[in-house]
């Protein structure tokens, strides 16, 4: 119907029907008898008050519609999400030559040789590798072999992070920049891998689920899945989220004047942040845009020994 299509354009957040009491001829034909169909979005609500018939008819033709339409963007999520998971078990190859690029495409959307001052995070001059590049002002470990630091993620937080270069070029520049300046260091690289983790964790997919039999239902039953389900590019969904959890990073990282030893701190914070508003289910990614950052506290080196601690016994 022509409310049916129209509501696929909108973030449909909720779906009431209230059923009538059935008269005695209704009950004995099964006759389906709401009061008012209500299907609320984020562009206003339709409603149906006391339906006729063709009134009814329209309202289911619009549910149909949403749950078909549902059903072919959780699936090609999921289709989505597996073809990015396989990028995980896949290693950097110096000599594949697509990875490679990936890699300059990298240093290319950051790094401005003109004005990006070209040190290591302890201030010192650096040789980098062999093109010169000193990817130290990145936070990666090595200044001259970045690859290295993706061995837990595979090609997945690398993917992310050309992503989000791409997406928030001048945005992260800045950071890098004045972290630079300071000599205090932003560890983009480690923020990426960790992110990268976490939200496949919260995908509720881990080794021992990955390729078993309990993979589907575990990442669809998901919150995070179900999030990314509803935002209106399904087919970056996944990376969405991920620049939008590492910008909280870095607003949390800039609020508290972090230095690269707070990192366990300010990921913990985050980490707190994204799953309390991953329990709220909602229906887009501005509830992590909209986060203030100054209400939230980082633990102390303390607290997260402790909790550290506990988790292990």
């Amino acid at each position: 119907s022509e409310s049916g299509r129209y509501l696929l354009h909108c973030d449909v957040e909720s779906i009431v029907v209230l059923e009538a009491p059935y008269d005695e001829p209704s009950k004995e034909k099964g006759v389906f008898s709401p009061l008012h169909v209500t299907i609320r979005t984020n562009q206003g609500a339709y409603r149906w008050q006391h339906p006729d018939s063709e009134e009814l008819e329209e309202a289911m033709a619009c549910l149909s519609t949403i749950r078909t339409h549902f059903l072919e963007r959780r699936a090609s999520f999921h289709a989505r999400m597996c073809r990015l998971l396989t990028m995980m078990e896949e290693a950097f190859d110096e000599g594949n030559r697509r990875h490679v690029q990936m890699i300059e495409q990298l240093w290319d959307s950051l790094i401005d040789s003109d004005n990006f001052p070209q040190t290591a995070l302890d201030g010192q001059p650096s040789k980098g590798d062999q093109c010169g590049r000193d990817w130290s002002v990145m936070g990666f470990q090595r200044s001259d072999a970045p690859q290295s630091d993706f061995r837990g993620c595979g090609l997945l937080a690398l993917h992310c992070l050309v992503f989000f270069c791409k997406e928030f070029t001048e945005e992260v520049r800045a950071l890098l920049s004045a972290q630079a300046s300071r000599h205090q260091g932003y560890p983009l690289s480690a923020c990426a891998i960790n992110v990268v983790k976490l939200l496949v964790e919260e995908m509720g997919i881990s080794n021992s689920v990955k390729a078993g039999p309990d993979a589907v239902h575990s990442m669809q039953s998901s919150a995070l899945f179900r999030l990314c389900v509803r935002l209106p590019r399904c087919e970056d969904a996944f990376e969405s989220v991920f620049c939008e959890t590492i910008r909280l990073m870095e607003r949390l990282w800039v609020v508290n004047d972090c230095t690269y030893m707070d990192f366990p701190r300010v990921y913990s914070a985050m980490r707190k942040v994204l799953r309390e508003t991953l329990e709220k289910h909602p229906s887009g990614i501005e509830a992590l845009e909209c986060v203030d950052v100054s209400e939230v506290r980082l633990p102390s080196h303390e607290d997260l020994a402790k909790s550290t601690s506990q988790g292990a016994r």
